[in-house]
């Protein structure tokens, strides 16, 4: 697998009672599906506390595992203020998870949670749309666009109007969520 990095991610995160209902409004607006996939989101924080806390810097370490075979190791940095999530996103490609949840564990981090979802991905326009069926969660939707795309906030408002979605907005992250459920991190 190929090394890439992606410097700044702008994502609007979107409920969803009906995925079907979004996917037929994509159908009907020319997107084109670009997968489907299963993917589990291993997400990581310092073992000993002394180190930090993930959590509480807003940063994220996420081991990704798709079904059909890839993976991918990302750091997010912590959320710029603004009408959707923008942030520092850095990714590269591993084709040996399980090693690297070794390495991992090696230089001091531990599983703190995780997140398995179903995935369809849309491109529509200048956005890419994620239709989601995220486990314990619900349905959700991201559109998502990068600084390649203009002004990728309105980027987002766009996609997001054009599918029905505003008003619908979600501004804490899949994890976040699950802690949440949970009664707190860690």
């Amino acid at each position: 697998m190929g090394a890439y990095m992606r410097m700044t991610e702008t994502e609007g995160k979107f409920r969803a009672e009906d995925l079907r209902e979004v996917e037929d409004k994509l159908r009907k607006l020319d997107a084109r599906l670009l997968e489907e996939v299963q993917e589990t989101d291993i997400y990581y924080n310092y073992a000993d506390p002394a180190c930090g806390d993930m959590v509480s810097s807003d940063e994220a370490l996420r081991l990704r595992v798709r079904s059909g075979g890839g993976a991918e190791l990302t750091y997010k940095g912590p959320r710029a203020r603004g009408p959707y999530k923008r942030r520092v996103e850095l990714t590269v490609g591993i084709s040996d998870p399980r090693t690297m949840m070794e390495i991992l564990r090696r230089i001091g981090f531990a599983e703190a949670a995780v997140v398995r979802k179903k995935r369809r991905t849309y491109r529509l326009g200048r956005a890419i749309v994620a239709l989601d069926e995220v486990e314990g969660l619900g349905s959700f939707v991201e559109v998502e666009c990068g600084p390649s795309n203009g002004d990728a906030y309105r980027c987002v408002d766009e996609a997001a109007e054009a599918l029905g979605l505003k008003g619908l907005e979600v501004n804490k992250t899949y994890l976040e969520m699950l802690y949440d459920e949970r009664g707190g991190h860690g």
